[in-house]
């Protein structure tokens, strides 16, 4: 193990720290991929600050956290085989240390993640981190503390966001404003709204789980309701897609959380509106198969 190879205690969470301190002097670099130099001397750093041997940029190497690769011009660079975790650690920094105030904003320290839509195309990854964190954080939203935030660009990291976030995180009131306003006018972003809204439907106490969609739906009158809930479903039912993942899981899980089943069957039965035949059988023997142990569901 690293804590054996390297002589130290796992406690210390060196590889975190390892890899934090990469992605801030990454980020504060523009975003661009620092040199191997630059990151051998970082991490030796870390390791004399923990009395750690040398060696952990070899380490890290070898396990595939980091890898070498070249760089446009030829040298030499390190890039993350986990962006994820570089995206988390760069958001987490500007959050931090940064006024949010200016700091996207011409002149600030990293407007240059956000300056148009290719920028913000390229750094999409940082802003869904920054879309999780700064509601954990500071009580904003992305759309709140970035210029254009209409533009598609910022509302997808949005939404992707939702996947992520904390629940009491999630204030229904102040993000639908934006949903209503930004997202459900466009074509592209409602269409992966409405998927995400899916992805999240089953999660107990979650905001905009199935009794939020229950809820919503059951607002419209039928005719409203068929003009877009109904094409939404049909020109979204596949096998591989979200729907067809839902009703996938109904035949297969051996799931026994009620809440987790009650919350499925409520999406299940909503995709009975569908005119689409086999959705509706699809979704009845699904919900079936849920049901099959669980009949008291029902009478809630």
């Amino acid at each position: 193990s690293e804590p054996d190879k390297l002589d130290y205690d796992d406690s210390i969470k060196l590889v975190q720290k390892a890899v934090e301190e990469l992605a801030i002097a990454r980020i504060k670099n523009r975003n661009q991929p620092l040199s191997i130099d630059a990151a051998v001397r970082i991490l030796n750093d870390v390791s004399a600050a923990y009395g750690v041997k040398n060696g952990l940029f070899k380490s890290l190497v070898d396990e595939h956290i980091i890898s070498k690769d070249l760089g446009g011009d030829g040298r030499e660079i390190v890039e993350f085989s986990y962006e994820r975790l570089q995206d988390y650690y760069s958001a987490s920094y500007i959050v931090s240390n940064t006024d949010l105030g200016t700091v996207f904003i011409p002149g600030g320290d990293y407007y240059f993640l956000v300056k148009d839509s290719n920028k913000r195309y390229y750094n999409s990854g940082i802003l869904e981190a920054l879309a999780v964190i700064l509601p954990e954080r500071k009580e904003l939203e992305l759309y709140e503390v970035l210029p254009s935030p209409y533009e598609v660009s910022v509302a997808e990291p949005f939404i992707d966001s939702l996947i992520w976030r904390k629940t009491d995180t999630i204030s229904i009131e102040k993000i639908m404003d934006y949903v209503v306003r930004a997202i459900l006018p466009n074509g592209y972003l409602s269409n992966k709204y409405w998927d995400v809204i899916l992805q999240i439907s089953a999660v107990p106490n979650h905001p905009f789980n199935a009794v939020w969609l229950h809820n919503y739906l059951s607002r419209f009158s039928m005719s409203d309701r068929d003009a877009w809930w109904t094409i939404w479903l049909m020109e979204n039912y596949s096998n591989d897609t979200t729907i067809g993942e839902l009703i996938q899981w109904g035949y297969d899980t051996d799931c026994d959380n009620l809440e987790t089943i009650k919350l499925i069957c409520i999406v299940l039965a909503w995709f009975h509106t569908s005119s689409n035949r086999e959705l509706r059988d699809r979704s009845t023997k699904a919900m079936i198969c849920l049901l099959n142990r669980h009949i008291d569901i029902l009478l809630e």
